[in-house]
């Protein structure tokens, strides 16, 4: 079994050797590793400043990495949503709506509490 490095709220921010030990020991999957650099990617192109000072740029890239994640998940629900629909076509029933809308409130939901669009 893997473990992990310790980490505590209160530590300085993960460096991104360090994130990547984390993908690494995780065996995270490609996708996941695409938005660790799309978030470092935007945060070098976005906040070039931040590129001056390592905890500033940590910080950002860790924001806009969760942002990715969520905005990720949200997608895949919204696909899940409309692949059910496709599949029940006439056949609805009380259940399976009441199920699409209950996916789309946690959609908003996690929209909401992340302020994530």
């Amino acid at each position: 079994m893997n473990t992990l490095p310790e980490y505590e709220a209160d530590d300085s921010p993960l460096s991104p050797a360090q994130i990547k030990q984390l993908v690494d020991k995780l065996d995270m999957n490609e996708r996941i590793e695409k938005l660790a650099e799309q978030a470092e990617e935007w945060v070098s192109k976005n906040y070039p400043d931040a590129m001056d000072d390592n905890d500033d740029f940590h910080t950002q890239t860790m924001y806009k990495f969760a942002e990715l994640i969520v905005q990720e998940w949200l997608e895949q629900l919204q696909y899940t949503v409309l692949d059910t629909q496709e599949l029940r076509r006439d056949k609805s029933t009380d259940y399976q709506v009441g199920w699409e809308d209950g996916m789309f409130d946690a959609g908003e939901t996690i929209k909401y509490i992340f302020g994530v669009e």
